[in-house]
C-alpha cells in the first residue's frame, strides 16, 4: 500500500497546464483575479514564497472555473449529480474504477455528472463525465485544486458550491464516497488501514470494505458528521452514501433538512463500492427509480456466492422529524435506564448489524431498540411512523459469513445505544441532534 505519496510534483505540472489555457471574452473575470493577487502582495511586501504560491493557486482555480463558463457549459440542466470521492486513502484504486464505471453508465444527455476526485497520487480534480456517443463518454477537465484535505468540511462545501455554480440544474443529487463509520466521532480509529494490519496478523481472508472521510496526506483526517451536514447546502434531491455504516438514525437526522431522500448501507460495503455502470441511469429519475437502484445493488449481491455482502436503505428525509417525535415519547427521561441495558440483550432482544472488518459492535437496529424500550402503544405509533421513513431496505442472508436467521428483525437503520460501557463515545453522542430524544 503506497499511501502518503507526495502530490506536489503532479500539482506543479497541473498548474502549468491550467495557467497555459487560453482565455476568451472574460476580461472582467481576469481583472478581478489580478486585483486579488496584487492586493495580497501589497499588504505584505516581504511575502513568503509559499504564501505567494497559495495565492497563485487560488487564482488558477478561479480562472479555470471562469474559463469553463466561457465555453457555454453553464446552461441549466434537468439534474446535476455531484460525486464527491474522497479517495486519498486505501480506496484510491477502487474509486478510480468507480469513475470508469460511471463513464460506462453515463448516457443521459439532458443531465450532468460532475466528479471531484482526491486520490493519493494525483492533484484533487473537478471534472465532468460527458456522453459523446451512443455507448461512450469522455472525461472533461474543469479545474485542479491545490493539495488539500478532502476530509475537511471546508473543502466539501467549496467543491459543492463550485460544482453547482459550474453546472446549475433544476435538481441535484450527491454521491459521497470514502471511508466512514456512521455517526462515530472523527478519528475513532475504525479505519481499514488499522484493520488491514489486524487481519494480516490474524492471517484472515476477508473482503476489503470501505468505511466517510479519510485523508492520508492530511494525517488521516476525518470529518465529523455534524460538520459534514453543515457543509452540505440544502436542496438536494438525494444524498447517496457509497460508504460504510451510514444508514444510521444519527446521520440521517443531521441531514434531514439537506435532501429529500437518502440512500446508505447500514453495515459495511465492499471496497469495490456500487455498480455505477448499472445503477447510474436510475439516479436521474424519481424516488421509484432510486428504489430500483437499491434493488439492483441488493439483488447483485444476493445472487453472488462470492460477495454475499450487502445492506441498503432508502429513506424519506421529510418524515424524520416525525420519527424523532415518536421516539422521544419512548426515550425522554430514560437516559439512565438505557445506560443500564445489560449486554445479554444483544442480540437476543436487540438485533445488531453484522460486521466483518469494523471492530466495534455498536450498530444496533433502531426498531428493535425502541421495541425493547417502548410500551405496546408507543411501539405501535413508532412503527407506523417508521414505515413512512423507510421506503426500501434489505440485507443479504448471510452477510458474508454472518447468518441472519430472521431478516424481519432488521429495519435498515442502525442506532447507537449509549450504555455506560462506552462512556467516551457517549460524550460525543449527546452532542448530536438525534440525542435530543432523551431530553
Amino acid at each position: 500500500m503506497s499511501l502518503g505519496v507526495s502530490r506536489k510534483p503532479g500539482f506543479e505540472a497541473a498548474l502549468s497546464l491550467t495557467t497555459g489555457r487560453e482565455r476568451k471574452n472574460a476580461p472582467g473575470a481576469l481583472g478581478e483575479i489580478v486585483f486579488i493577487v496584487i492586493f495580497a502582495s501589497g499588504k505584505n511586501k516581504i511575502m513568503k514564497t509559499r504564501n505567494f504560491r497559495w495565492i497563485i493557486s487560488c487564482a488558477v482555480v478561479a480562472l479555470s472555473l471562469f474559463a469553463c463558463h466561457d465555453d457555454g457549459t453553464d446552461k441549466r440542466t434537468r439534474r446535476t449529480i455531484i460525486a464527491y470521492l474522497a479517495a486519498d486513502n486505501s480506496l484510491n484504486n477502487d474509486m478510480s474504477r468507480n469513475i470508469d464505471d460511471m463513464m460506462l453508465g453515463m448516457k443521459q444527455k439532458d443531465c450532468r455528472l460532475i466528479v471531484y476526485f482526491d486520490g493519493f497520487s494525483s492533484p484533487p480534480e473537478l471534472f465532468e463525465i460527458v456522453p459523446v456517443g451512443r455507448d461512450t463518454a469522455e472525461r472533461r477537465h474543469i479545474v485542479y485544486y491545490p493539495e488539500e484535505n478532502s476530509a475537511s468540511p471546508v473543502t466539501l462545501r467549496r467543491v459543492l458550491e463550485d460544482a453547482r455554480s459550474y453546472c446549475p440544474a433544476d435538481s441535484y443529487g450527491l454521491v459521497l464516497g470514502s471511508h466512514a463509520t456512521g455517526w462515530l466521532p472523527a478519528n475513532a480509529k475504525l479505519t481499514t488501514a488499522s484493520l488491514a494490519e489486524r487481519l494480516e496478523e490474524e492471517g484472515e481472508e476477508k473482503p476489503r470494505t470501505r468505511a466517510f472521510g479519510e485523508d492520508k496526506n492530511s494525517g488521516g483526517a476525518q470529518m465529523d458528521v455534524r460538520e459534514m451536514a453543515a457543509a452540505i447546502p440544502e436542496g438536494f434531491e438525494f444524498i447517496f452514501f457509497d460508504a460504510c455504516m451510514m444508514s444510521s438514525i444519527e446521520v440521517f437526522h443531521e441531514l434531514r433538512a439537506k435532501t429529500r431522500y437518502i440512500i446508505a448501507p447500514a453495515a459495511e460495503i465492499v471496497a469495490a463500492g456500487f455498480p455505477y455502470a448499472a445503477i447510474l441511469p436510475y439516479l436521474w429519475g424519481d424516488v421509484n427509480d432510486l428504489q430500483k437502484a437499491c434493488e439492483y445493488f441488493y439483488n447483485l449481491h444476493d445472487k453472488n456466492d462470492k460477495n454475499h455482502f450487502a445492506t441498503i436503505t432508502l429513506v424519506n428525509a421529510a418524515e424524520l422529524d416525525g420519527l424523532f417525535a415518536v421516539t422521544r415519547q419512548v426515550l425522554q427521561g430514560k437516559k439512565n435506564e438505557v445506560a443500564a441495558i445489560p449486554a445479554t440483550a444483544f442480540p437476543a432482544e436487540i438485533f445488531k448489524y453484522p460486521r466483518i472488518n469494523i471492530p466495534n459492535d455498536v450498530y444496533f437496529d433502531l426498531r428493535e431498540f425502541i421495541k425493547y424500550m417502548a410500551t405496546d402503544d408507543q411501539f405501535q405509533r413508532f412503527e407506523s411512523q417508521l414505515k413512512k421513513v423507510v421506503i426500501y431496505q434489505n440485507i443479504t442472508n448471510p452477510f458474508w459469513t454472518a447468518a441472519i436467521p430472521d431478516k424481519s428483525r432488521a429495519c435498515g437503520i442502525s442506532s447507537y445505544i449509549p450504555r455506560d460501557t462506552w462512556a467516551t463515545w457517549n460524550t460525543g453522542y449527546f452532542q448530536l441532534s438525534w440525542a435530543g430524544v432523551y431530553q
